[in-house]
């Protein structure tokens, strides 16, 4: 009887045992798997196209983001921006597709004290992070410019502001070239010309940029802004509170 009662014991103590080693295994793979996408990511590479078109008074701004070999991407559209010919608003129209045939419009309309507020509020939120300049410095060495073509077409009736105009247009672009040269790795070369045009009053740009960079590089910089955020969460949700009351 009691040695019956040492094998049933033994029995049940090796079959607790199995159990035990199972449930170890599994957890085991459920935890590197966890592991093993979290890694994969980290290391993702995403993809950002801006695009930017103007003819004369119109502009559309398209930014495009992809990732894992455009398995994942979205789309953002401004396809249409334009000043008010009687003030200094900006009229911003938004078209979404909706059911066959129906498009969904959304029109915004931006006045300069809107901007003014946006860009005191950026600013005090940018006084709160302490080393802003170093993370944001360390975080753009990491991101490849893959794509860089900027063209543009000016002219005027006259030919001396013709000139004058395309002069202008050639500095302001090799100087934007080369700030973004000195703070971005570019992989690509940049594609960069301005023409000129005699005949008619014309201003046309067409402007092409790819970016790309790790998650987890942007992860990183993004600890780092709110380990050095002075007031920490507090700040970002008193931000985000005065912008919805906007």
């Amino acid at each position: 009887m009691y040695r019956k009662f040492i094998d049933t014991y033994t029995v049940d103590k090796a079959v607790s045992m199995k159990e035990r080693l199972l449930y170890v295994f599994w957890v085991g793979i459920v935890l590197a798997l966890i592991f093993f996408l979290l890694f994969l990511f980290i290391i993702t590479n995403v993809s950002i196209i801006i695009t930017y078109l103007h003819e004369q008074d119109e502009d559309q701004l398209v930014i495009r983001f992809r990732a894992w070999f455009g398995l994942l991407k979205y789309k953002y559209e401004v396809p249409f921006i334009k000043m008010e010919p009687d003030s200094t608003d900006v009229i911003v129209k938004e078209e979404k597709s909706a059911k066959k045939g129906q498009k969904d419009e959304k029109t915004d309309k931006i006045t300069p004290e809107e901007v003014l507020d946006s860009l005191k509020e950026f600013k005090e939120f940018t006084e709160r992070v302490r080393g802003l300049n170093l993370i944001i410095k360390r975080f753009l060495q990491r991101v490849k410019i893959k794509r860089f073509e900027w063209f543009s077409i000016l002219g005027m009736k006259d030919a001396a502001t013709t000139g004058f105009l395309i002069g202008t247009a050639w500095t302001i672009k090799m100087n934007i070239v080369s700030i973004i040269s000195y703070h971005f790795r570019l992989v690509a070369q940049p594609i960069v010309s301005v023409e000129p045009n005699f005949h008619i009053p014309l201003s046309k740009t067409s402007f092409t940029c790819m970016i790309r960079f790790r998650i987890g590089y942007a992860m990183l910089a993004a600890f780092r802004l709110l380990i050095n955020l002075r007031g920490g969460i507090k700040t970002i949700r008193k931000t985000n509170s005065k912008a919805q009351e906007m």
